[in-house]
């Protein structure tokens, strides 16, 4: 339980005010939060610490609620969503029309590419060119061109049902890095989903069937050119389908993208 969670559950379920407190406030003992409700949160010291939440109005260990030292949150209802999938499309539609935008695309699995790029791009136009930008989803972009320091991370390849560790691949200076894999990295399993019987689905779908599909269980890729989402898109040629081959591999190379793939159980640069 965290503490957004917390304040979800008291929106969320009906809640149970002592009777006595009730009768003599006139209120009725049981009742929802409504549009415009404010509501005042004693917080547990085991929702608030497992979400690092630190101060002096903190439990700070304690199991029960105290009077003396209360963690408390102030909570205003400000609109209720019944159905955020619609909510959400509102938003961006008006989004789109307040801004001259016909039509929108979801990037999908290429969504922290884009924003890598971007996010740099506007580090940079600030001054701020030191360091490195790292998703848990396999996109890596190094700004740092002045101080040669190295950033790393760990190429694993899937065999059977087990995955493991290959071999860290570091790279310094301004670099673009791509790791894609057709398997739920450790960080994170968002966008994948595993069967009972460890079958895989995984977010890189072939246009041509319309199912994902790759052609290796994983490929990365650098450039020193190019960006997280042109590096990306480059990769994907090679990496989602049928078949691996070598063509696609020299079309990387004569676009500035160095490939490192499992090859006959060893790692392979091209």
């Amino acid at each position: 339980t965290s503490l957004l969670e917390g304040s979800y559950l008291a929106m969320r379920n009906v809640l149970h005010l002592d009777e006595e407190y009730a009768r003599e406030r006139g209120l009725d003992p049981e009742f929802e939060l409504r549009k415009g409700s404010k509501v005042v949160l004693y917080m547990p010291s085991r929702i608030v610490g497992s979400s690092g939440v630190e101060g002096d109005g903190g439990y700070e260990g304690q199991y029960s609620l105290s009077s003396s030292r209360p963690f408390i949150v102030e909570m205003v209802v400000k609109e209720i969503v019944k159905n955020p999938l619609e909510s959400e499309g509102s938003d961006v539609d008006s989004f789109c029309e307040a801004n001259g935008a016909g039509a929108y695309v979801d990037l999908a699995w290429l969504t922290n590419a884009f924003s890598a790029d971007y996010i740099c791009s506007v580090l940079a136009a600030e001054g701020y060119t030191r360091g490195c930008l790292i998703s848990r989803d396999g996109f890596m972009r190094c700004m740092d061109a002045e101080t040669g320091a190295e950033y790393s991370f760990t190429f694993t390849h899937l065999e059977g049902n087990t995955v493991s560790p290959v071999s860290t691949l570091s790279f310094a200076g301004e670099t673009s890095v791509v790791f894609l894999r057709g398997y739920p990295p450790a960080e994170s399993s968002e966008g994948y989903y595993v069967y009972a019987d460890g079958t895989i689905r995984s977010p890189y779908i072939d246009p041509a069937g319309g199912l994902d599909r790759t052609a290796i269980p994983e490929i990365a890729g650098y450039s020193f050119t190019k960006g997280c989402a042109d590096t990306a898109i480059l990769l994907a040629g090679a990496f989602i389908g049928e078949g691996f081959s070598a063509s696609s591999l020299e079309a990387l190379a004569n676009s500035g993208v160095t490939v490192y793939y499992m090859e006959k159980g060893a790692l392979t640069s091209a």
